[in-house]
């Protein structure tokens, strides 16, 4: 995709900066209510628009049945076993221009057997300050059905000023078609094609971040030990200072730039600060997996790596275990240990319990085999269970498991005769908490995020536990390592339920956080989440008002596209909510919704200016 630029700033020096400025870009929401965009779906999808319900309506863009321009929106629904449920298809436009005006969104629509009546809407959510609620709104049209050529749609509204969200709303209920076409907002009575999103930073703004960043040469990891003495990272180690778990996060997974930038800043951290525990956002088992190769060199890399996250399936991650493989086996008397966290597989730590028990305990091995061979098969397409009281016996299960370990240990300890022995009592009974967190997890289908409390109960086992007050570093995203230490709960990544917000209530200042941006790219990422290949998608260019575009001022004038950011908590314009990208492993198009107070999330952010899609391994 090619936009145009609005910065002024951007354009007189654009000519300075090919190797860091992107294609010329747009620094507002653009706003496709025409759907003359595709996403990144083609034409299974407009940009921006996203189906908001489950059912059997489907949506796609039609070329031949258009009121104006290429494409229309085409909603049908042929389904003879269900009767069409409610369906829905938003957009959701940012509300910073919007707020106290009058505005009018206006459209057309064509129906064709429709049994049950279209429509549009304005759905808009307010803040209540009296009740410190959220209150949802919605303005309705006229609703249409029946068989009827191209008909007129108009919705007024008056924003409020303590409106937060606001979407336009295309819904279809039963069977029948219907066309949407030539959709268009106006601000008091003037048509606009894009949206601000926040204010501007100034001058001044500006000139601090200039002045308080530092720039770094580059994010590539060092290619022998002795390299990193060649460039100055002081500036990262002063900003560890004496903490013993380093988080560094990304705001998009599958960026070539994030994963070299952490592998250098490993390199580092193992050998100027003496770190010796590299921590992954992924399995547990699969830690152990990859651990053992490290210590042992038994198997091959692509043996041990084949259970990992497709995310992590990359040349920059396999290059990155690799060095610490190198480094181990230079270091054999002072190794780096890999550790998993994750939570999102149950099968083989049921497994790695039941091979447990068998030498362990016998008596309990027979008593809970069946409970575990059932929980293991459960286990492992649980989103199909909608009955919320099996999930419910499911924990039960697995807590009943788990407390009768933990009611033998004393016993077990009593009776080992090495540390080797305990450690692996340690890991039976963490078997165990893993099986039990699994279940807690799919419980509510991953809504109540518990999953980020169980990931940080886990780096705290490793961390007290295994490798007691050994230097940690972890590796997640951004939305996971996020310290979430505002007391506005909603100006937090994830309202403040992550890893990190456990952590740093837990270990204080032991505990640092640094996040990983970018202001323009291409990652690697699903297409959808039931898209099951990963392919290069574009990231959307930071808008007017975010960080992210105030830094790629910064790096202009810097002409330097990497940049670290000390993240100080007494500069008021940088402690308000701003923008902030979010972006996992699947496409999103926009990736800007959120308003965080980022110095309450991270110590410092490193930034990237122009980001790359992460490379494939070819190699199985």
């Amino acid at each position: 995709m090619i936009y145009l630029i609005k910065s002024h700033r951007i354009l007189t020096t654009i000519c300075l900066l090919p190797l860091i400025l992107p294609t010329i870009l747009l620094a507002q929401q653009p706003l496709n209510l025409d759907f003359e965009k595709e996403s990144i779906e083609g034409i299974d999808r407009p940009w921006g628009w996203n189906k908001t319900t489950w059912g059997t309506t489907t949506y796609i863009l039609d070329s031949i049945t258009a009121k104006q321009g290429k494409y229309s929106l085409h909603s049908l629904c042929i389904d003879k076993e269900s009767p069409c449920l409610k369906q829905s298809f938003s957009f959701d436009i940012e509300v910073f221009d919007l707020k106290e005006k009058q505005v009018s969104i206006s459209g057309n629509v064509k129906g064709k057997g429709l049994m049950k009546p279209v429509s549009c809407s304005i759905n808009y959510t307010l803040y209540d300050e009296k009740t410190k609620e959220y209150v949802y709104k919605e303005l309705i049209s006229e609703k249409f059905s029946g068989t009827f050529d191209w008909k007129k749609i108009v919705l007024n509204l008056k924003v409020p000023k303590t409106t937060t969200q606001l979407s336009l709303r295309i819904t279809q209920e039963g069977k029948g078609e219907a066309w949407f076409d030539g959709f268009k907002l106006k601000i008091e009575n003037k048509e606009v094609k894009e949206v601000n999103v926040a204010k501007e930073f100034h001058k001044k703004q500006i000139d601090w971040l200039l002045k308080n960043s530092i720039a770094f040469h580059s994010p590539m990891p060092f290619s022998k030990e002795s390299k990193f003495k060649n460039e100055d990272l002081s500036f990262f180690k002063e900003a560890i200072d004496s903490s013993k778990i380093v988080a560094l996060g990304e705001s998009t997974h599958g960026t070539s730039e994030f994963f070299t930038l952490k592998h250098k800043l490993l390199q580092y951290a193992v050998i100027e600060s003496g770190f010796r525990i590299f921590a992954l956002e992924d399995h547990f088992i699969v830690g152990e997996e990859i651990n053992k190769y490290l210590k042992t060199g038994k198997g091959t890399i692509r043996e041990v790596t084949r259970g990992l996250f497709e995310t992590w399936d990359r040349d920059e991650i396999m290059n990155m275990i690799m060095w610490l493989r190198e480094y181990n086996i230079n270091h054999p008397d002072d190794m780096v240990s890999f550790i998993g966290f994750d939570i999102q597989e149950v099968t083989r730590p049921i497994d790695s319990l039941q091979s447990f028990l068998k030498i362990q305990d016998q008596k309990l091995y027979k008593e809970y085999s069946l409970s575990l061979n059932y929980l293991k098969e459960k286990g492992k397409y649980p989103f199909m269970e909608r009955d919320s009281l099996v999930k419910l016996d499911w924990i039960d299960t697995s807590e009943k498991i788990f407390n009768a370990l933990n009611s033998k240990t004393k016993e077990w300890f009593a009776t080992a005769k090495t540390k080797a022995e305990k450690i692996k009592i340690e890991y039976g009974l963490q078997y165990a908490n893993l099986i039990q967190q699994y279940f807690k997890e799919v419980l509510n289908n991953g809504t109540d995020l518990y999953r980020d409390e169980a990931m940080a109960e886990n780096v705290s086992w490793y961390f007290e536990r295994i490798y007691p007050g050994t230097k940690m570093i972890v590796w997640a995203h951004d939305s996971h390592v996020s310290r979430g230490d505002h007391h506005k709960v909603f100006t937090n990544y994830n309202r403040g339920i992550s890893m990190g917000s456990f952590l740093s209530k837990k270990y204080k200042t032991d505990y640092k956080s640094f996040g990983l941006i970018t202001y323009s790219g291409n990652y690697l990422a699903f297409k959808t989440y039931s898209y099951k290949k990963q392919t290069k998608v574009p990231l959307f260019p930071s808008p007017l008002g975010s960080l992210e575009e105030a830094l790629h001022q910064v790096s202009v004038k810097k002409r330097q596209g990497n940049l670290f950011l000390n993240l100080s908590k007494s500069i008021n314009w940088l402690n308000k909510p701003l923008p902030l990208r979010f972006a996992n492993h699947v496409n999103i198009d926009y990736g800007y919704w959120g308003r965080i107070v980022i110095p309450y999330q991270f110590d410092a952010v490193f930034f990237i200016d122009r980001t790359t899609s992460a490379k494939r391994v070819e190699i199985k």
